[in-house]
């Protein structure tokens, strides 16, 4: 499956049309020739994980808004609009709800499903988290905050997120859905990958560090 082919895809068909887009290219297969063929500003980047790149992407960006998406991820036609939309308020960022469009059981559903419900009532009680995949910021906030820590290998989401939280609001935007593949949960298995997951937050919310094997 070309997940970054569909991606950009899905980013090309926007009905917002002030935006550009930025992949930046840590050695993927075929990435470069597919995200220049579609118009995307590509930058090539070593393997410093993903805060670098994404630190690298946001200072070449122009756009008050910023949104880092993951390459399997797929936006409606309306997603950018809803996004602007939602900045038109005062807050620092947020993350939308997800929806995984490639699972084969119903219980992988049930999971993100889970996963929202748990993101989206831990941050309405001010304990900011993310659920990985897609989260969009205002730049000024982004870089008020000094961007991702890129000393973290995971964990990265979580922690600019609370950051960004302490001096402006984080919000979950439940009714902007961005669809996104579930092949690390069927790779791994439903209990491996929650179990995995769940060591990887603990240990960032215990002692502020990333879990290294968490790409292996």
């Amino acid at each position: 499956v070309n997940y970054i082919t569909d991606c950009l895809k899905s980013l090309k068909n926007q009905s917002f049309k002030n935006y550009e887009i930025i992949v930046v290219d840590s050695g993927s297969d075929n990435t470069e020739k597919i995200a220049k063929k579609m118009g995307a500003n590509v930058i090539k980047q070593e393997k410093n994980g993903p805060g670098a790149a994404r630190n690298v992407g946001a200072k070449l960006s122009k756009g008050r808004i910023l949104v880092f998406a993951d390459a399997d991820c797929r936006f409606s036609n309306n997603f950018l609009q809803e996004i602007h939309e939602k900045f038109s308020k005062d807050i620092g960022g947020g993350i939308c709800k997800l929806k995984i469009y490639d699972y084969d059981k119903k219980s992988q559903a049930i999971i993100f499903n889970m996963i929202n419900l748990a993101t989206k009532t831990l941050i309405n009680l001010r304990f900011i988290v993310t659920s990985g995949s897609c989260f969009v910021y205002n730049r000024k906030a982004f870089f008020n905050a000094n961007g991702f820590n890129e000393k973290l290998i995971t964990n990265e989401d979580h922690d600019l997120a609370r950051r960004v939280g302490k001096k402006k609001r984080f919000e979950v935007f439940n009714d902007i859905i961005v669809e996104t593949s579930c092949r690390r949960l069927k790779k791994m298995g439903p209990l491996k990958w929650t179990l995995t997951c769940l060591k990887s937050s603990l240990m960032y919310f215990l002692n502020h560090h990333g879990l290294d094997e968490y790409w292996n």
